[in-house]
């Protein structure tokens, strides 16, 4: 993933996945980010299912520039799925 850049990173404002923590080490940032996802998809009777997945991810950045971040990595920290109703977590 090296060499991706980004005019800021994902834990700074508009609606990006939520940021659970961050450690800032000079121009570098290492996050948790928590990302919830929501789909549809036909199953193999034809009938529309609704998925959900829970990601926690740990990525990291480097500021290169006043505006410009290239990010480091990113790897999955864990995952969950769900089928048909939302998954019992707070602000689904």
């Amino acid at each position: 993933m090296a060499g991706i850049r980004l005019r800021r990173p994902l834990c700074e404002g508009g609606p990006r996945p939520l940021c659970q923590a961050v450690l800032f080490l000079a121009d570098d940032w290492v996050a948790i980010i928590l990302e919830k996802i929501e789909y549809e998809r036909k199953g193999p009777d034809g009938k529309t299912e609704k998925e959900y997945a829970a990601w926690v991810t740990r990525d990291g950045w480097r500021r290169v520039s006043s505006d410009e971040w290239v990010i480091l990595f990113s790897e999955e920290v864990g995952q969950e799925h769900w089928k048909g109703t939302p998954p019992p977590l707070a602000n689904w």
